[in-house]
């Protein structure tokens, strides 16, 4: 069942179990060093959010919250990046 997730891209690898809580441990540490802090903070408010939230109510907030980041000229500068490397891919 995993593999079948695997090849239809809703997972981005699959270990064993005995690997799982050392491989997102380190996936934890690569989003904590690759990401801006505010970035990280706001995801972490959306999905706590979503555990007491319809789906309605998790969009609305999570448009809400995007609406903040591209205040931040970090924010702006990291997804022009994004999409240039996507576009020459």
């Amino acid at each position: 069942m995993a593999e079948d997730a695997h090849k239809a891209g809703l997972l981005v690898e699959v270990v064993s179990p005995d690997q799982l809580v050392d491989r997102a441990i380190d996936l934890a540490r690569s989003v904590i060093s690759a990401s801006p802090r505010r970035a990280t903070a706001v995801t972490k408010l959306a999905i706590n959010r979503a555990e007491d939230a319809d789906l309605q109510t998790c969009l609305s907030y999570e448009a809400y919250l995007q609406t903040f980041l591209f205040t931040r000229e970090e924010h702006r500068d990291r997804l022009k990046k994004l999409l240039n490397r996507l576009g020459s891919a």
